[in-house]
C-alpha cells in the first residue's frame, strides 16, 4: 500500500514549485511588457503572449529533455538529438503562431520575410537556450547542495544512533539498582569499622549512580551542578586512594545554578587530565578551571597538566572523539574545543554556548 503522508508532501512540493514558476513568469512578463511599452507604446499584447508561450515551451523542453539527458543522465548522443529535435519543431511552430494565429487573435499582421524571420527566430531560440541553461545550472547546484546536506545529516544521525546504542549497551551490562543496593549494603557494613572506607564506598555509589542514571536529562542536558558534583566526587575518591597526596587545583567562578550541559562532557576532559597527567608534582599540579558567564551566555573549561605515561584506571569510557561528535550534534557551531600540547604540558580548552537558566 502507498503512504498518504508521502504523497501529500510530494503534492505540496509540486504545488510549491508550480507556484514559484508561475510567479516567476508573471514577473518576467510584467518586466517585458514594461520594457516593450517604453520602446513601442502601441504594442500588441496578444502577439507578445502567444510568441512567449512558444518560448516557454522551448525553455522547459531544453531543461528536461536536452540538458537533463545530456548532463545528468550522461546520454550525450540522445541529448544532442533532443536539442536538434526541439529546434526543428520550434521553427515551424513559431511560423504558425506568427503568420497564422496572431493575425486571427491579435491586431498585428506580419508579411513573411525569410531573412527577418530566420534572424528573429534564431535570436529568440539562442536567448532561451541561455535562460534555460542558467536555470538548469542554478537548479542543479541547489539540488546537489541539498543532497549533500541530507547525506551529511543522515550520516550524523547514523553515527549518533550507533553511539547511543553503544552507550545503552554499556549501561545494560550492569543493573543500576543491583549495583546501588550492593554499594549501600557495603557502606552500611563497613561503616562501624572504617569511616574512610565507608566514605569511599558512598562516593563510588554516587559516581556510579550518576554514570548509570536511567533518567533521561531534560533536552539531553543535565544540570551543571550535577556534572560539577560528579567531577568533585571523582577528585575526592582519587584523593582517598592516594591518601590526599594528589596535586589538583579546581577553580569554579561565576553563577552555575540553572545552567545545563550535556552529561559527561566536562568530566571527560577532567578524566583525560587524570589519565595522562602527573598527579604528584606539587610544582605542576593539575589545574581545572571552570567559569560561567551568564551575561555572555558562555561556559569555559580549561584543564592543564604536566604529561606522564602512567594512566589512571577510572574512566566513563567516553573518549575525546565521542566528545567532539556529541558537541557537534548538540551545539552545532556554538562551541570551541581546542587542544594544545608539547613534550611536557597538555592543555584542553572548551567553550560552550549555554542555555538560559
Amino acid at each position: 500500500m502507498g503512504h498518504p503522508d508521502k504523497f501529500k508532501r510530494l503534492s505540496l512540493l509540486n504545488n510549491s514549485v508550480l507556484l514559484k514558476h508561475t510567479l516567476g513568469w508573471v514577473a518576467y512578463f510584467l518586466y517585458y511588457i514594461f520594457v516593450t511599452y517604453i520602446r513601442l507604446p502601441d504594442f500588441d499584447l496578444i502577439d507578445l503572449f502567444l510568441q512567449h508561450v512558444v518560448m516557454i515551451c522551448v525553455f522547459y523542453a531544453l531543461i528536461y529533455l536536452a540538458y537533463d539527458t545530456f548532463f545528468t543522465r550522461k546520454k550525450y548522443l540522445l541529448g544532442i538529438l533532443w536539442f536538434l529535435l526541439i529546434a526543428a519543431i520550434y521553427v515551424p511552430v513559431r511560423y504558425v503562431v506568427v503568420y497564422k494565429l496572431i493575425p486571427i487573435f491579435g491586431k498585428g499582421e506580419y508579411h513573411y520575410d525569410p531573412k527577418a524571420y530566420v534572424s528573429v527566430t534564431i535570436a529568440l531560440f539562442v536567448n532561451f537556450c541561455v535562460y534555460s541553461a542558467v536555470y538548469w545550472l542554478v537548479r542543479n547546484s541547489i539540488r546537489k547542495e541539498y543532497q549533500l546536506r541530507v547525506a551529511e545529516r543522515r550520516r550524523l544521525e547514523v553515527e549518533k544512533a550507533k553511539v547511543q546504542s553503544d552507550y545503552a549497551f554499556l549501561k545494560a551490562q550492569v543493573s543500576p539498582h543491583f549495583l546501588h543496593n550492593t554499594l549501600n549494603f557495603l557502606y552500611a557494613r563497613v561503616l562501624p569499622y572504617s569511616r574512610q572506607l565507608s566514605e569511599s564506598v558512598l562516593l563510588l555509589s554516587k559516581i556510579m549512580r550518576y554514570a548509570l542514571n536511567e533518567d533521561e536529562p531534560a533536552g539531553g542536558k543535565t544540570l551543571l551542578t550535577r556534572e560539577l558534583e560528579h567531577i568533585r566526587n571523582i577528585i575526592t575518591i582519587n584523593q582517598l586512594r592516594f591518601s590526599d597526596r594528589l596535586q589538583i587545583q579546581l577553580q569554579v567562578t561565576g553563577e552555575i545554578e540553572g545552567v545545563r550541559v550535556i552529561p559527561f562532557i566536562l568530566i571527560t576532559l577532567v578524566e583525560n587530565a587524570f589519565k595522562h597527567g602527573e598527579l604528584h608534582d606539587s610544582e605542576n599540579p593539575i589545574k581545572i578551571s571552570l567559569e560561567v558567564d551568564k551575561a555572555a551566555k558562555k561556559l569555559y573549561l580549561e584543564t592543564n597538566n604536566k604529561k606522564t605515561g602512567t594512566p589512571a584506571e577510572l574512566s566513563t569510557g567516553i573518549g575525546l572523539n565521542n566528545l567532539k561528535k556529541r558537541l557537534e550534534w548538540v551545539y552545532g557551531k556554538a562551541y570551541i574545543f581546542t587542544v594544545k600540547e608539547d613534550e611536557i604540558y597538555y592543555t584542553a580548552y572548551l567553550e560552550l554556548q549555554i542555555d538560559e537558566p
